[in-house]
């Protein structure tokens, strides 16, 4: 069997759900398979498993806004593809294949690319590959319950979950006791991820408080440090706060087992990641009361209402004034945390290739 994936999230200049996906997949897909052959589809350069059955593909570079879209047609048909897999629903909306599976993360474009705002062309592009793309698709993986509920309301197509997980290797707690302090929160661009509203929550607690545990924000890009540096201006707290930018794997890790808690009230996801590396390394999470992220903490962190302040408030006091409290949520978080595994989503999708391939359904 030969299997053509478009590995195009893994040229995200950022760490993101979308990439973190795409780079566990392709590696737990050669821990489980060293026979089926994989072609690696992308517009740069990436890492791939080096196992003799992963092959690289780069999509040529002219062209540049409709490479994507006029060449994956192209090399699948000259690679001879079984069975194609967009890791993300924006592929090539040219292509004509009789066994396609797409991935969706999350379906809600109104919290990712907003129609009034600089992403305009963005969203656009993402409106229009994303219906084609999934007219065409015979087979649907989501990544949550959550967004399979929001697909199964206008889509008749098969769709399967298949969870994502998290870096098992590097997101665990330290073994060596750690002094706990500080609130811990994740954010970039996307408005969806209520940064904002976490910092205003941060800044009506007591001052006490504050000056034991500082806010610290970890941001991707420069555009959005800066965007975080004049709020955290904005309500007198920059002598409490540290952004981080660029932080690697080890070193979130390290700031997740430190932090006395860790709040993640977004307004949407579709599914979730941080969640679970903040759990695995023994770290509370607050987190919002609905949608994938309530299905994903699966009763192992304290749910709020992710647009009130007081909600997150009162969650960050009550998860830090009482140790009771505090073991019973780490210890929830880190056995809710075991029940993800990357090698097992690797092994259900493998299962959907052979499958597709054999014409059977499930």
């Amino acid at each position: 069997m030969k299997i053509g994936i478009d590995a195009t999230p893994l040229t995200t200049p950022f760490p993101c759900g979308t990439k973190a996906y795409a780079q566990n997949l392709l590696d737990n897909l050669a821990k489980i398979d060293s026979i089926n052959e994989y072609i690696i589809f992308a517009t740069k350069n990436v890492l791939i498993p080096k196992q003799k059955n992963f092959r690289f593909v780069k999509i040529p570079s002219f062209l540049p806004f409709l490479k994507r879209q006029i060449f994956i047609p192209i090399l699948v048909k000259k690679e001879k593809i079984d069975i194609f897999h967009n890791l993300e629903p924006f592929g090539s909306i040219f292509l004509c294949h009789n066994k396609i599976i797409t991935t969706v993360h999350d379906i809600n474009l109104n919290k990712t690319y907003p129609f009034f705002s600089k992403y305009f062309i963005n969203r656009i592009y993402c409106e229009i590959t994303r219906k084609i793309v999934l007219q065409k698709s015979h087979k649907i993986i989501t990544v949550s319950k959550s967004i399979a509920d929001e697909l199964n309301a206008f889509i008749k197509t098969n769709i399967k979950v298949v969870y994502n997980s998290y870096n098992k290797e590097t997101f665990r707690c330290f073994k060596e006791k750690v002094k706990k302090t500080g609130v811990l929160c994740m954010g970039d661009f996307a408005i969806r991820k209520n940064i904002v509203r976490t910092i205003e929550a941060y800044s009506i607690l007591p001052e006490k408080f504050k000056k034991n545990n500082p806010l610290q924000i970890i941001t991707s890009t420069v555009e959005s440090r800066n965007k975080f540096i004049k709020i955290v201006n904005k309500f007198k707290i920059e002598k409490y706060s540290k952004i981080y930018i660029e932080i690697n794997n080890a070193g979130l890790a390290n700031l997740y087992n430190r932090s006395l808690v860790f709040v993640y009230p977004s307004l949407y996801e579709g599914f979730g990641i941080p969640i679970l590396e903040a759990m695995a390394c023994g770290c509370p999470v607050i987190t919002s009361n609905y949608g994938a992220m309530r299905e994903i903490a699966g009763g192992a962190a304290i749910l709020v209402s992710p647009t009130s302040l007081i909600s997150i408030k009162k969650a960050i006091l009550k998860i830090s004034s009482s140790k009771k409290l505090r073991k019973n949520i780490i210890l929830k978080g880190i056995i809710r945390s075991n029940q993800f595994n990357w090698e097992s989503s690797a092994k259900s999708m493998f299962l959907i290739y052979n499958n597709l391939y054999r014409n059977v359904n499930n």
